[in-house]
């Protein structure tokens, strides 16, 4: 909606969005309504919405929204969808629902073309470069939530031409909970599989508490490989920008 140029009178959970995905800015008029989980339904309705928006986490809030306005819902995520593809669906859904087709497919055709001018700017010459993309477990000192294929920033990687460390087995959003020994693992076996390949680790670090990137065993030697955008459950135009975000920390990791 943001991207769109439209303001929600309300929407949950603003400092956490701000956190997440801080390229654009919520306006001061948009009212929060608490938490995405547990919104305050009196609040949403005394803002008297035309229609309201919901996602998966939300599905069980449907008929009591619904007494309030239509709803919409959007189901982003799931282990049969090629993320890339639904969440460029949906950002179009989206866009056909405030009639700004023309504007979405106009801001998606200019983010492709950024991608693309990047993707050529990365010389690996001879050398395979595969990012490793993780972030600290907040319930397990001794995991890394690692993301992998079909997670957001698996999508932003294939924009630079480049590949990701992934796990057997993803889950709904393309992550997968290891160990650091399991993690180090995978590792070595892309490295015994081919010659001159380099590892290239990419720190999330706004998806755990301070505690947690405090413990973990790749923050003393990640932080500068943790990107200024992390948001990587986000929708079609976080995949573009997180590509962004990777492009200079690839480019780091090549001089290397």
């Amino acid at each position: 909606m943001l991207a769109l140029g439209e303001v929600p009178i309300g929407m949950a959970d603003i400092a956490t969005f701000q956190q997440h995905a801080a390229t654009v800015d919520v306006s001061e008029n948009t009212q929060d309504v608490g938490t995405r989980l547990s919104p305050d339904l009196k609040r949403i309705k005394s803002l008297q919405p035309d229609v309201i928006l919901i996602g998966y986490s939300q599905r069980a809030l449907m008929r009591p929204l619904s007494n309030i306005a239509p709803v919409v819902y959007f189901k982003n995520f799931g282990k049969r969808y090629q993320h890339a593809e639904k969440s460029r669906a949906r950002f179009l859904e989206l866009a056909k629902l405030f009639d700004k087709t023309a504007l979405a497919e106009s801001l998606l055709q200019r983010a492709e073309q950024a991608s693309a001018q990047l993707r050529a700017s990365i010389d690996v010459s001879d050398r395979q470069l595969v990012l490793r993309i993780v972030a600290p477990s907040e319930r397990h000192a001794e995991q890394a939530v690692l993301f992998g294929s079909n997670s957001m920033p698996y999508y932003a990687a294939e924009l630079l031409g480049l590949s990701v460390v992934s796990a057997v087995e993803n889950d709904q959003y393309g992550t997968h909970a290891v160990t650091w020994a399991q993690l180090a693992e995978l590792e070595s076996v892309i490295q015994d599989s081919e010659q001159n390949i380099i590892i290239c680790p990419i720190f999330l670090s706004s998806y755990a508490s301070p505690v947690a990137v405090a413990r973990s065993k790749f923050a003393p030697n990640s932080t500068r490989h943790a990107p200024e955008y992390q948001n990587a459950f986000g929708g079609a135009l976080s995949i573009y920008t997180l590509a962004e975000a990777f492009a200079p920390i690839v480019q780091a990791c090549l001089l290397q």
